[in-house]
């Protein structure tokens, strides 16, 4: 066993600290100063990709360690004695370990096993594994302890990328101790502890006091992430830092099931959402994967070849990335009951059907933990993308939507079942006559598929509306921006149908005109709009009922409006996708020159060059519009 060690670190959170390292995490100190891990490490960007966007994120792993060390000894000074925070002692089949070291332990060799570029090589070398078995079994092949080697397949079988770095890191453990096998099971063992359930472990430890543990462990690393992920990328919403371990065992509470842990969760669900998944990040982080797959797939298939690139990811990063080509497109978020029991690899795969007989596009999948939203970021490189393969890339997006409506009908229609179930049961059980529950239920049937009707509204409504905002973005140029003007009076302002599929587009529509008959100039555009949506499409339509703003944010507040349009649909089909932008007038003669005159001087000038081509159309008795067609070739 290793004498304790001590070193002083200047923090920009915490000032300067000094952190004492016992017992076992005195060894993984010798092993990193072995490794020379202190070095790489205050070369590693904690961030890895998202510095490349958010260019003051620039704080090394070092920090985030030597942050997670230090304020493991404020809790365990501040808090000694306490119930629920003491770190104390813990037996490991009959060995007493404090809990300090416990816990510096894990945070050494979590740490231990991060990529250069994090999450950018981590994730790669996982896709890689994936589509090349030779580097699976390279890859688990020096972790000799066989349930820690199960952990590992079953990781990288459920493609839990968050967790990979561990696998690299169990990996490195065995490869740096060569013959040193008391070494390798000791770590081995403490860090099976943190990554496995107690009752898997075969392991003898109290069982409630490494919860405790772990559980600080979570805490700890929360804090971590909060305070220094959102202090660098100046986030808006962060905790204070030293008042929260202060005041720690105010939140804590066993006995009621309060803790620090669920107060964190809705911070840490914004820094997913603005920060590690925000979209620029996720455009370069599928751009280095996929060139890093690339490099990976054009090198020997040996295992001198898979030694090296996995070194290769470890010390420089598997490419030089400079600069990324991929533009963000579209997201689709997916909810639990959109993706229940369907695989994370699973729903990937499935996602890039959206590049099928389409160049220049590229899908990601990740996910908020806290939320357990899935996102779908669907990109377009710059450099290769042209209108020419929209028709193809927003047909293929809308297949993709709308299958996740059978996943969605399925889930609410068995959830709906099984409380139906359960009062027939219990009216049985209470004397009530079972023909007489059922008729009542099925008198509630109605009830019932409106409930299923607004799970649709609610999860697939919102992603055709936004997949719409994405399309007609794409065909207005910087910096003009669009927004929807809200009606006084209230009605759905958006619709769609599918092929074959109505969706009630235009008794929506009808509903608006009817709404809105007093303003008999609104009452006109929505006329000219139901025109247009009932002429026959072979796919999918999707329609804004109500104006789109479209403003220049560079100009001052009262000079950014340039112009409105009335109403907009769009149709995509296998082969086509057309923008119509409608511009009616309510005036007893000359409709369509004014209108034609009005959409060639305002709207004209805030397109973008995908709208080459374009025309503009009088509408007879109505006004005029503007028409964007795009062809596959």
């Amino acid at each position: 066993m290793s004498d304790p060690c001590r070193k002083s670190v200047a923090l920009p959170i915490l000032g300067q600290i000094n952190i004492n390292f016992y017992c076992l995490s005195s060894e993984v100190v010798s092993l990193y100063e072995k490794t020379d891990e202190f070095e790489r490490q205050k070369k590693i960007r904690h961030l890895g990709l998202i510095s490349k966007v958010f260019e003051g994120a620039s704080h090394t792993r070092y920090e985030y360690l030597m942050l997670q060390a230090g304020l493991t000894d404020l809790l365990d000074n501040l808090h000694k004695g306490s119930a629920t925070l003491s770190q104390g002692d813990v037996k490991i089949d009959g060995k007493n370990c404090m809990g300090n070291g416990i816990l510096k332990t894990w945070f050494l060799l979590s740490n231990y096993g991060h990529a250069m570029n994090t999450i950018g090589d981590e994730k790669s070398l996982l896709l890689f594994s994936h589509s090349q078995p030779g580097f699976k079994t390279n890859l688990i092949a020096p972790i000799r302890d066989l349930k820690l080697r199960q952990w590992a397949i079953d990781t990288i079988d459920n493609f839990k990328y968050v967790d990979f770095h561990h696998i690299l890191s169990l990996r490195r453990i065995y490869k740096e101790l060569p013959r040193q096998l008391d070494k390798q099971n000791e770590l081995a063992k403490i860090y099976k502890l943190l990554l496995m359930d107690a009752n898997e472990v075969g392991i003898r430890v109290n069982a409630s006091k490494l919860e405790q543990l772990k559980k600080l462990f979570k805490t700890i690393r929360a804090l971590a992430i909060i305070a220094i992920d959102g202090h660098y990328s100046h986030s808006p919403i962060t905790v204070s830092l030293i008042s929260s371990i202060i005041s720690i065992e105010t939140f804590e509470n066993t006995y009621r099931g309060i803790y620090l842990l669920e107060q964190f969760k809705p911070v840490l669900s914004s820094l997913h959402e603005s920060l590690y998944m925000e979209k620029r990040v996720l455009a370069a982080q599928r751009e280095y994967e996929v060139q890093s797959l690339k490099y990976l797939g054009n090198r020997r298939k040996s295992n001198s070849s898979y030694e090296n690139s996995i070194q290769r990811a470890m010390t420089k990063g598997l490419i030089d990335y400079n600069e990324c080509n991929l533009k963000p497109f579209f997201r689709l978020k997916i909810s639990e009951k959109m993706y229940e029991g369907v695989s994370f690899y699973e729903e990937f795969k499935a996602l890039q059907n959206a590049k099928n007989n389409c160049e220049g596009v590229e899908v990601s999948l990740d996910i908020n933990p806290i939320s357990k939203m899935r996102c779908a970021d669907f990109f377009i490189n710059k450099n290769e993308f042209s209108p020419e393969n929209l028709p193809r890339f927003v047909f293929n997006i809308s297949k993709i939507i709308r299958s996740k409506i059978r996943y969605l009908i399925d889930n609410l229609s068995r959830d709906l079942k099984s409380l139906t179930d359960e009062i027939v049961d219990n009216a049985v059980d209470a004397g009530i006559n079972q023909k007489i529950i059922t008729d009542v239920i099925s008198n509630s049937n109605k009830t019932l598929a409106s409930h299923v009707w607004k799970g649709f509204q609610t999860e697939i409504y919102p992603a055709f509306k936004d997949l719409f905002w994405s399309i007609l973005s794409y065909f207005i140029k910087d910096p003009f921006q669009i927004d929807i003007q809200i009606p006084k009076k209230e009605y759905d302002i958006f619709g769609m149908k599918f092929p074959n599929i109505s969706l009630g587009l235009s008794d929506n529509i009808n509903a608006a005109i009817n709404i809105e008959k007093e303003d008999k100039s609104r009452a006109h555009e929505l006329n000219q709009l139901l025109r247009s949506v009932n002429r026959s499409f072979d796919g999918y339509v999707l329609v804004c009922l109500a104006r789109i703003v479209i403003y220049n944010p560079t100009k001052a507040p009262n000079e950014r409006l340039v112009t409105d349009i009335d109403s907009c649909i769009i149709k995509a089909g296998k082969d086509m996708a057309i923008v119509e932008l409608h511009e009616a007038k309510f005036l007893k003669r000359n409709r369509e020159n004014r209108a034609v005159k009005e959409i060639r001087k305002n709207i004209v000038p805030v397109l973008s060059n995908n709208a080459k081509g374009y025309r503009v159309k009088k509408v007879k008795g109505f006004g005029g519009k503007l028409v964007i067609k795009c062809e596959n070739n």
